[in-house]
């Protein structure tokens, strides 16, 4: 989204980094980058330009191996549900957590996100769903592509790092 606007910067995830701001306000400050650039942005264009990213390389087959093994998929994403639950439709998968987008009636962004993944804290949704569902952390397999997946790697999981981004995934 931010490619699209032109909005790309650091600023943002630094100081959400830092700790100057929170997860609801490092959604506002994306969606009011987007706003400057469109004031009237509403949520079909953002379904525009998500529904152009493709699935990694690996994704289906994956999936469906998992699904011949009768083995439940999950996602957690800290990205934009759109994306999530479209991906999610497309693998069959059983459970999407992803962050939302706040909008007005007449489908204009409000300016607000719907947090539903908190990007340092992706284990609070892991142990939710490890719970609700009745396993045991031994009974999860994790996998991740950034150092912000990290977290959701348990002491007694399976971890996968898919080609990881970084060096904290990676090792």
């Amino acid at each position: 989204v931010h490619d699209h606007f032109g909005t790309k910067d650091k600023a943002g995830m630094e100081r959400f980094l830092a700790g100057e701001i929170d997860d609801h306000q490092f959604m506002e400050w994306d969606i009011s980058m987007w706003k400057s650039k469109d004031p009237g942005v509403n949520i079909k264009t953002i379904e525009g330009v998500l529904d152009k990213i493709k699935l990694m390389e690996g994704a289906g087959e994956t999936v469906s191996a998992l699904k011949n093994a009768n083995i439940d998929a999950v996602i957690i994403s800290a990205g934009i549900d759109i994306v999530a639950n479209r991906v999610g439709k497309m693998l069959m998968i059983d459970e999407v957590y992803a962050n939302g987008l706040e909008i007005d009636n007449n489908g204009y962004l409000t300016g607000k996100g719907i947090l539903g993944v908190p990007l340092l804290r992706k284990d609070l949704v892991l142990k939710h769903v490890i719970k609700t569902r009745g396993l045991s952390d031994s009974q999860i397999a994790a996998v991740g592509n950034s150092r912000y997946d990290c977290p959701m790697f348990l002491p007694d999981t399976l971890k996968f790092a898919y080609k990881p981004e970084d060096d904290e995934i990676a090792s």
